[in-house]
């Protein structure tokens, strides 16, 4: 049993004893205040909530119970109702505490400039704690300021990193800012400390998958997902590390579990595009493709998805147009080359082709390897 567990279990067993005492005492501050803490420790969000709200009906107001409903409404991941009590907080008083569960409530909200210029003033008077340094780390990632957030990492460094909170914040915008060096080092001292942060499980099992080590990754990804369901990544992580494994089916389960998580990632959309080719469901590749360039039509691997489609299906001038498209985009687009491949007749047979789609989705790093170049132009050779 975790220490977690175990004050779960003690605080279940002291909640009825307070909650008895509460009935011939309803007024006592202390008690409502145990109340509430005993139940949202014990997991009894409802409770903490009730008592909660007999605290404001008695002391209406009072800034410390709401501050205790904010917290209880977070926990329950009840984000606009928690922000909707901090933000009243706020407005009365600067704090701290109260700035950055406000902030932290914004970035699930998708507010992310908000959160982040929240907690500015707080940073211009003091050095603010790793927790807050992490959050705004973490809106500055989502906001898609990677020179920004990456210069923030390196000023706040070395006063931050015994918290693994902030070195899994630092991992995972290293990671996507392309540098893996630092986001392998970063996510190994995050889990090294102990702590088993999400973002630090998500990049190291991203990097196995890198290496192709499918094992280790899948195991990463599968902690993850015991505890946030919701992590929208490790779904697509394991998608693709089934799909190396050959296992197409649970691939696509995975992968569709990773799109309602994130509905909008065009390289997840990708890569199910891709199970659907190597399952030779044009059909549902085309969809899968014709999704993407919805999404975004400046993407040149969604059109280079789309010329494999077309080549597969014997379209040779859509294939060939669709390949214009992607290499007017970028002239190194790996899926335009593939559907060239197809197209020249020198990908044979079935067998061939699902053997270099797998040495090709085995070097992916992004949207494809760049490995794939290699394979390619080998190809090209014969």
């Amino acid at each position: 049993m975790t220490s977690t567990d175990t004050a779960q279990a003690e605080a279940a067993l002291k909640l009825p004893r307070i909650e008895g005492y509460l009935a011939s005492d309803p007024g006592n501050l202390d008690l409502l205040a145990l109340a509430i803490e005993l139940a949202q420790t014990a997991g009894e969000f409802d409770r903490a909530l009730r008592h909660a709200d007999t605290a404001l009906a008695r002391y209406p107001g009072d800034a410390f119970f709401r501050g205790r409903m904010a917290g209880v409404l977070m926990a329950q991941h009840a984000w606009a109702r928690a922000a909707a009590v901090l933000e009243s907080l706020a407005q009365e008083r600067a704090d701290l505490n109260v700035a950055h569960n406000l902030a932290y409530c914004y970035t699930w909200l998708g507010r992310q400039r908000e959160a982040f210029d929240l907690l500015t003033p707080f940073a211009a008077a003091a050095p603010l704690p790793s927790a807050a340094v992490a959050l705004r780390l973490r809106a500055l990632h989502h906001l898609g300021e990677l020179d920004a957030a990456i210069a923030l990492a390196e000023d706040q460094m070395a006063r931050c990193q015994g918290d693994p909170a902030f070195l899994a914040a630092a991992a995972m915008l290293y990671f996507d800012a392309g540098q893996a060096a630092p986001a392998a080092r970063l996510s190994e001292l995050a889990l090294a400390q102990g702590a088993r942060p999400d973002a630090a499980l998500v990049v190291a099992g991203s990097l196995a998958l890198a290496r192709t080590d499918t094992d280790t990754a899948i195991s990463l990804f599968r902690e993850v997902l015991s505890h946030n369901r919701s992590e929208g990544r490790s779904w697509a992580g394991l998608g693709l590390a089934s799909l190396l494994k050959h296992e197409v089916p649970a691939a696509e389960q995975h992968l569709a579990r990773a799109l309602e998580c994130m509905p909008e990632h065009v390289g997840t959309w990708h890569i199910l595009g891709w199970c659907k080719i190597v399952r030779q469901d044009l059909d549902g590749a085309r969809a899968v493709f014709s999704r993407t360039l919805d999404l975004d039509r400046n993407f040149a691997d969604s059109h280079g998805g789309m010329a494999v489609v077309h080549a597969l299906a014997g379209e040779t001038a859509a294939a060939d147009e669709a390949i214009r498209r992607a290499l007017g985009l970028d002239a190194h687009c790996l899926s335009a080359k593939f559907a060239r491949l197809i197209l020249s007749g020198k990908i044979k047979d079935g067998a061939a082709f699902r053997e270099l789609v797998g040495k090709m989705l085995s070097g992916y790093k992004g949207p494809f390897g760049q490995s794939l170049d290699i394979l390619l132009a080998e190809q090209e050779k014969r």
